[in-house]
């Protein structure tokens, strides 16, 4: 029985540092990095910003400005170097980061939101009211 237990001590952490492995969820930092979208037409990333995390487009295939936003004055900005991620918090019992903030620049709107690590993706699923009402999105980390 003893060596049953030494072979466990060795393979269990050594599973635990796999891609997608649930038990990854449970570190706050496991989201930073970058990630392609799934329409594969943008970089993402995921960075701390003081408690909380945020996400950037670092890069975007077709290089365009924020023309769909509400605000005349912010039209013109470009979306790579835009935060359309903030305020995301990590939630431990539920293994996700929420209460944070999505803006869409396919639409100019702004949704809540929230994080989670699944089978080695990150997905984000923005929301109006419930989370029920809303559009999950995959991204996948790049390498």
């Amino acid at each position: 029985m003893v060596k049953g237990r030494r072979l466990w001590g060795l393979v269990l952490p050594a599973l635990l540092l796999l891609p997608g492995w649930p038990a990854a969820a449970g570190e706050p930092d496991a989201i930073l990095g970058t990630y392609l979208n799934e329409k594969q037409t943008a970089h993402i990333e995921i960075f701390k910003d003081g408690g909380a995390y945020s996400g950037r487009i670092v890069w975007h295939k077709e290089n365009r400005k924020d023309y769909k936003n509400p605000d005349p004055a912010l039209q013109d900005r470009p979306l790579v170097g835009l935060v359309f991620l903030k305020g995301f918090v990590y939630d431990p019992e539920e293994e996700e980061w929420d209460s944070g903030e999505v803006y869409a620049p396919d639409d100019g709107k702004t949704y809540s939101g929230y994080l989670w690590l699944e089978d080695g993706v990150l997905k984000m699923r923005g929301y109006v009211g419930i989370p029920l009402f809303g559009r999950t999105a995959i991204l996948t980390p790049l390498e």
